[in-house]
């Protein structure tokens, strides 16, 4: 794989209920690039095989989820209220994650990559 320049800009947040569970997420927002659209169509392809492929490509670098209460969620909101941040970095690796039936596999890493 040829390394990718990464961008990041500033964070994001949402909540998403897993059942009866309820999902507070913080992540930093990557920017779209076409390098990264690029290497998404790749990912996606190989996904076929496991059924998981057409995800969206929601570029992302999640800061918080499991570990993360609702109060502790609200608080981070609160105190980082009009934070702002920018980066940027090199990716010369990758490692898919997903998940089946609740349960998170880690698959297709650079090896499917290379070819």
């Amino acid at each position: 794989m040829r390394p990718i320049r990464v961008q990041i800009k500033d964070t994001g947040y949402f909540m998403k209920r897993y059942g009866k569970r309820m999902n507070y997420v913080i992540y930093l927002r990557v920017i779209k690039s076409r390098q990264l659209g690029a290497l998404w169509q790749r990912i996606n392809k190989k996904l076929r095989k496991y059924k998981a492929n057409n995800l969206p490509f929601v570029p992302h670098m999640t800061l918080a989820y499991h570990d993360l209460s609702k109060e502790n969620f609200n608080r981070a909101l609160r105190e980082n209220k009009g934070f702002r941040f920018s980066g940027s970095f090199t990716v010369n690796k990758v490692m898919v994650s997903y998940r089946i039936r609740g349960r998170r596999r880690v698959a297709i890493a650079i090896k499917m990559l290379k070819k």
